[in-house]
């Protein structure tokens, strides 16, 4: 496949990615700050400048007086030389009764009464202008009521808008500043989060291609668990080639000898003239070609198992649709040789694995069987404690206690096995099944002689939680 074809199936930059998120973000981060800055610089300029109306209402309202009845208020100077003269300001002083004493009678329209000497502030419009207006009340008593006379002192709002503006101006740069900057950062950061990996693509590119050892670069947590599966892989391909090359080399080996007595016997048996010679060449040559022929299909089947067994292809299957396939598979005679004795805990066992494997595994050792004894087989099974025991017996001529262990290598044989034609590969393939489903093989002598395949194999399903608890029944009783 294509650079180009690799590139239209889904692929994308995770750097592009987050720098575009980054993108998206940190303006509206910047936007919200901006946005809390500028209601800050509001409340500041009102808290300031409201403190300077404040004093003005209250020297003004020092200076209320009472003559009988009326009020009467000398307005000091100092109660408006505290303003800049960027604002205008009004006033009001309004007797007990709401009757305006002086000032603008105007600025108390839709304004609430004062009852307090508490200042209260509140923005309203007055002459067409926004303005800031502080009323406070101060309590004054004659000989006939005592009431509230209430004090009103208004601010336009330039000076308090203006400072407003200066802090959100004086923040606004440093806020684009760090916007920039972090930009800035998370590109560089980005960079220096992908150099561990671009460290990772420069090792593997300059690697020669048989070098599968596990990479040894000091790399970051995160990406600790890419190198660890990255290991694990270049592990697990290690030794698939490993077996493959073992294999080819094996395979070249064992069938170099039958090929090379093929052409041998074939071309002596060109140059036979007697007829009866030439029948006894030309038995060798079927002999060698069904000893080769038999030796390829092992081979083929060992490297399928091979795959299969590293492929980890697992499903749940009865032993006895296992059983079934193998001896269905035998030819009428062959089946006849077959005795079958299995309980009912044998026969709803269930085996979770790669039924080809374990089929595979079951016909090497019926097959073995067959060929080397000409008595009956016997196949038994069992379920004990969440296992199944398996046991394949013949009559034929055994292995010697010394040959048991070899014979389950590759192209390994015994003693015994010499004027049969085999391919030493059988008992390594239901060597390698059984303990890649967690079993075991065992062979034994059989009393009377023969030889006794035993396998044990892990079980499922509910028929071993079912012998599981007859057996711990039974114990109990």
């Amino acid at each position: 496949m294509s650079g180009a074809a690799t590139a239209g199936l889904g692929t994308f930059s995770i750097r592009r990615r987050i720098l575009t998120l980054a993108l998206l973000l940190l303006p509206v981060a910047a936007m919200v700050l901006i946005v809390f800055i500028w209601d800050y610089a509001q409340r500041a300029s009102n808290q300031a400048f409201d403190r300077l109306l404040t004093a003005s209402a209250l020297t003004i309202a020092g200076a209320v007086q009472l003559e009988g009845d009326a009020v009467i208020v000398e307005m000091p100077f100092a109660s408006f030389a505290m303003f800049s003269g960027r604002d205008r300001v009004f006033y009001v002083i309004e007797d007990p009764s709401g009757k305006p004493v002086t000032g603008y009678s105007d600025l108390t329209d839709d304004l609430p009464e004062t009852h307090s000497a508490e200042p209260e502030f509140i923005d309203a419009v007055f002459h067409d202008e926004a303005v800031r207006v502080v009323s406070l009340g101060r309590l004054v008593s004659s000989a006939s009521a005592t009431g509230w006379v209430t004090i009103r002192v208004a601010e336009t709002r330039n000076e308090r808008d203006a400072l407003a503006a200066e802090i959100l101006r004086n923040a606004i740069i440093p806020v684009i500043a760090l916007t920039l900057l972090a930009v800035a950062l998370v590109w560089y950061g980005i960079g220096r989060m992908f150099a561990p990996l671009q460290q990772l693509e420069t090792e593997l590119r300059g690697r020669a291609p048989h070098d599968l050892s596990p990479l040894d670069i000091p790399v970051p947590i995160e990406v600790s668990h890419l190198v660890a599966a990255l290991n694990a892989f270049m592990t697990r391909l290690g030794n698939a080639v490993d077996r493959v090359t073992g294999l080819v080399a094996e395979a070249a080996h064992e069938v170099r000898t039958p090929l090379a007595s093929l052409r041998a016997q074939a071309e002596v048996a060109m140059d036979e003239r007697d007829p009866e010679a030439l029948r006894r060449r030309i038995s060798k040559i079927h002999l060698g070609a069904v000893q080769a022929s038999q030796l390829v299909s092992q081979l083929l089947m060992d490297a399928t198992i091979s795959h299969r067994l590293d492929n980890e292809e697992t499903d749940t299957t009865p032993f006895s649709a296992i059983l079934d396939d193998v001896l269905q598979r035998l030819d009428p005679e062959q089946a006849r040789r077959v005795r079958v004795a299995i309980d009912s805990d044998g026969s709803d066992a269930e085996i979770r694995g790669d039924r080809l494997a374990l089929r595979e595994m079951l016909r090497n050792v019926v097959d073995n069987a067959l060929v080397y004894s000409d008595g009956p087989i016997e196949i038994t099974a069992s379920v004990r404690m969440a296992r199944l025991s398996l046991s394949i017996a013949d009559r034929g001529p055994g292995i010697a206690d010394d040959d048991k262990d070899m014979v389950q290598e590759r192209f390994k044989r015994g003693a015994n096995s010499a004027a049969k034609v085999g391919s030493g590969l059988g008992l390594s393939i239901v060597k390698r099944v059984t303990e890649a489903h967690g079993g075991s093989l065992a062979l034994q002598d059989r009393p009377g002689g023969g030889l006794d395949v035993l396998i044990e194999l892990p079980v499922v399903g509910r028929s071993a939680v079912n012998k599981l608890l007859a057996d711990a029944g039974k114990r109990l009783s």
